[in-house]
């Protein structure tokens, strides 16, 4: 099987490069297409963009919008994130708090965003439809079920196996576009490069009638509290922090003060690998799986492919 472009991986990523990047297929090593994508368990949004917006045309799906609600608790409230009337003395607070917290470049970018109102007030609401309808266009390029065990980057050379190969395939290629996670990547092709893990710990219960129900996500600001944000997708709350090995009474007391009933509360480590940046001829990283880049939006993506193709 020869391709002049191969694209690993069928999350988002890779099915908006398969519909930009001519000449190309796609490998999947599950049987469906955008898992993590669509996984339910943690809430997952494509913000409305330019960008976004001719993607769903150029595919012929007509989006649907809906309002993106975001809270910035501050001082015992919560604040509208996309509130243009909050005082710039408030404003420049919560910035000067929130990055004291030492968070880092994604934190800035949020604050950033939160001070600017660069971020999209709308998000597309019917991402499942976008999902299948690009299955439908480029059925005859996906292959499910096929995993990457090799990469070989000097003879181009990928081995895959599964259902469809049940002995291992090589599939050769002029260019590669990796949308897997750059580990994965490092080790399947033999490379030296250090991996590091950037890890959150996470928290989730279900909770009805909250007082939240309104937001998608809530970002803590207060010195009291010790964790990242809030996400909120229907009667599911999600905790996600940074730090690790906290104590966790600050959750109860923010879940207290909200008036929220609560459980028993444990964190789960989830972590995602970052890594320098590889420069490998022929071969282009995209995702932010692919790049160590975890708050990597799809209109950036799009921006990515449609360059690579």
């Amino acid at each position: 099987m020869e391709s002049k472009n191969i694209i690993l991986g069928g999350g988002i990523s890779g099915l908006i490069c398969l519909h930009y990047i001519k000449d190309s297929i796609l490998f999947e090593a599950a049987m469906t297409l955008a898992r993590d994508f669509l996984d339910t368990s943690f809430p997952k949004y494509i913000h409305k963009s330019t960008l976004t917006a001719e993607f769903c045309d150029e595919i012929g799906i007509v989006p649907k919008f809906k309002k993106f609600k975001v809270g910035i608790f501050f001082e015992g409230k919560i604040l509208d994130f996309f509130d243009k009337n909050i005082e710039s003395e408030i404003r420049t607070d919560i910035y000067i708090r929130y990055c004291g917290k030492k968070y880092g470049k994604y934190v800035e970018d949020k604050m950033n965003g939160f001070l600017t109102h660069k971020y999209s007030e709308e998000y597309i609401e019917n991402k499942v439809e976008i999902i299948n309808r690009i299955h439908e266009l480029y059925e005859d390029r996906i292959f499910l079920d096929c995993r990457v065990n090799t990469i070989n980057l000097k003879t181009k050379r990928i081995g895959l196996n599964g259902d469809l190969f049940p002995k291992t395939f090589n599939a050769y290629y002029e260019n590669l576009v990796s949308t897997i996670p750059i580990d994965v990547f490092v080790s399947r092709s033999n490379l030296d490069d250090k991996i590091e893990k950037k890890t959150f710990e996470i928290a989730s219960f279900i909770c009805h009638n909250n007082s939240l129900k309104e937001y998608n996500f809530i970002y803590v600001v207060d010195k009291n509290y010790d964790f990242n944000r809030i996400a909120i997708d229907g009667d599911n709350i999600i905790f996600e922090r940074n730090e690790r090995d906290k104590d966790l009474t600050d959750c109860p007391n923010f879940l207290n003060h909200m008036k929220i009933e609560h459980s028993a509360l444990s964190f789960e480590k989830f972590s995602f690998s970052v890594c320098k940046t590889l420069n490998i001829e022929n071969v282009k990283f995209i995702g932010r799986f692919s790049t160590g880049n975890y708050t990597q939006k799809i209109d950036e993506v799009i921006a990515d492919a449609r360059q690579t193709g």
